[in-house]
This record gives structure tokens, C-alpha cells and sequence, in this order.
């Protein structure tokens, strides 16, 4: 959508004009899933993740914020025009902080065993697997809704989908950087073989899926959230993900190893969560 208002305006831009929009479009826009969306099933809250995600991961300037918001909105428009598709009438509903968020929400590592526990205590086992997988691989959630018993082998998981969150249909990962294959561990093939006998008891030759619901389909991403919310309210999906992150970052891993595992294309995004582990703080505190 944004793509093809970008190129209907060309001949009406200036040539900087333009390198600016598709510019903000191929690093800002396009690796978000949002960007896949069907227009007519966008929400105001997919557009608000879109401004927050930008603000959050890459830091930018307060102005470029605004510019690439009202290359949305002027998207939108174009789509009314074009379409007759109204969400643009939505779009006064989306706002810009005020400032970022001085830190990146983990877990420290020492907390980590408790909050596992707490999982097992409060919610059911299916959901607490899943986190504590998430922990331990920093993959994205909807990565570990769509793994097949066909991508755990030789102590590594191949990583090569993802899910669309509403519809749950089977996506493509979120760039190409996300197709990976990870090392996996000995906790980790104790999840994914207790998993699959679960599984294999209750669908026969049906079960597929790692994490697999009661009906035999990916585990649901709304509930998903909702119940970890119920341990702690700070809680989300993308805290598991910064959490291995710093627990690389814990044990000397390069940031390349850690972009590289957890599928990141803008070393900002990680370095962000990288400089907060404990022990890259300390050895800023020790040369101040």
C-alpha cells in the first residue's frame, strides 16, 4: 500500500523527495509484519505498533517520527481515494510519545528460575513450555507457533516461518535474515520431546506442531499474551526475546553470533539490548 503510493507519486515528487519516502518505506515500514496486512483489515492498534516499534528499536529523531507517520496517513488517503477503503478516518487515533523509553524491558538472569516457576504454578504447562523455549532461543512468537517436529533435528532448530497473528495463516519469516538454523540444548530437547509424546497421545498421526493447542493448531497468540500478563503485567512475548539476548551478551557471544541467532537485521536493534546485560554495564561502569 505504501509502496504504491510511493511510486504514484514520483512523477509529481522531486528526486530527493523521493529517495527520502522509499527511503523511510524499505527501513522503516517494509520489516514489519503489519507491512503484509490487507488494508481493510488494518487496525488503529497495528498502525500504533508500527510508530511505537520505530521509536522503540531504532531511536529516531522526534521529526523523522513524523515523517514517516504522515507518509502513512498520506498512504491511506491515496487508499480511499483509489479504493474507497476508509481507515484513513481512524488515523487521528495514532500518536507519537514524547519521548522514548530509556530502558528495554529483560529479565536478569538470576530472576529467571523464579519467574519459570511462577509460569508452572499460574499458567498451564503448554504456555509455560513456551516461554521458557522462548527464553532459551530469543526466537519471535509467532517463529515457535508455526515449529513442526521437522524442524528439531540433530540438536538444532530450523527456524523458516512465522504466523499471521489474526488469521493464523502461515507466513514467511519477517525478513530474510530470520531464516535460521539455531543450536539447541539439552532443556530444550526435553520441552520439544515431552511436546510431541503429548501431542502424538492426543492426535495420532495428525500432530505436527511443537506447540500444538487443544484443537490441534498453532497456540493463540491473544491468549498467549494475556495469560503471562496474569504472572506479571509487564510481561510480553518480545521481553523473552530481549532476555536471551542479554543472556548472550552475559556470556562474552559477539554481537554478530547474537544477531545472527535471534534473525536481527539492524545491529541497533540489538545493540540496545545488548549494552543492558549486567556485564556489558559493568564494564562501562569500570571505565568511567
Amino acid at each position: 500500500m505504501v509502496k504504491e503510493y510511493i511510486e504514484f507519486k514520483k512523477k509529481h515528487w522531486a528526486l530527493a523527495t523521493y529517495i527520502k519516502n522509499i527511503g523511510f518505506y524499505n527501513r522503516h515500514i517494509k520489516p514489519y509484519p503489519e507491512h503484509d496486512y490487507f488494508v481493510d483489515q488494518l487496525t488503529v492498534n497495528d498502525i500504533q505498533q508500527v510508530i511505537d516499534r520505530v521509536q522503540y528499536d531504532k531511536g529516531l529523531t522526534r521529526n523523522t517520527i513524523i515523517n514517516i507517520k504522515s507518509l502513512i496517513g498520506a498512504a491511506l488517503s491515496y487508499c480511499y481515494d483509489e479504493y474507497g477503503i476508509e481507515f484513513i478516518r481512524s488515523f487521528g487515533k495514532i500518536f507519537i510519545k514524547d519521548e522514548l523509553p530509556k530502558t528495554i524491558p529483560f529479565i536478569n538472569s538470576g530472576d529467571i528460575p523464579k519467574l519459570i516457576k511462577d509460569m508452572r504454578d499460574n499458567i498451564n504447562e503448554l504456555y509455560a513450555d513456551a516461554v521458557e523455549v522462548q527464553i532459551l532461543t530469543g526466537m519471535r512468537i509467532g517463529e515457535l507457533r508455526t515449529l513442526t517436529e521437522e524442524d528439531w533435528f540433530d540438536n538444532k532448530i530450523r527456524i523458516n516461518k512465522s504466523i499471521e497473528r489474526r488469521t493464523n495463516a502461515v507466513t514467511k519469516t519477517k525478513n530474510v535474515q530470520s531464516i535460521r538454523t539455531i543450536d539447541n540444548n539439552n532443556r530444550i530437547n526435553e520441552i520439544f520431546a515431552k511436546r510431541i509424546k503429548i501431542n502424538h497421545l492426543l492426535f495420532g498421526d495428525e500432530a505436527s506442531l511443537i506447540f500444538a493447542s487443544k484443537l490441534n493448531g498453532p497456540i493463540t497468540y491473544t491468549y498467549f499474551q494475556r495469560l503471562i500478563k496474569t504472572v506479571d503485567p509487564e510481561l510480553s512475548s518480545h521481553v523473552f526475546r530481549h532476555t536471551h539476548i542479554t543472556l548472550l551478551a552475559e556470556k562474552g557471544f559477539s554481537l554478530k553470533y547474537i544477531m545472527e541467532r535471534v534473525g536481527h537485521t539492524n545491529p541497533e536493534t540489538t545493540m540496545k539490548v545488548y549494552t543492558m546485560s549486567p556485564r556489558k554495564q559493568k564494564k562501562r561502569q569500570g571505565r568511567n
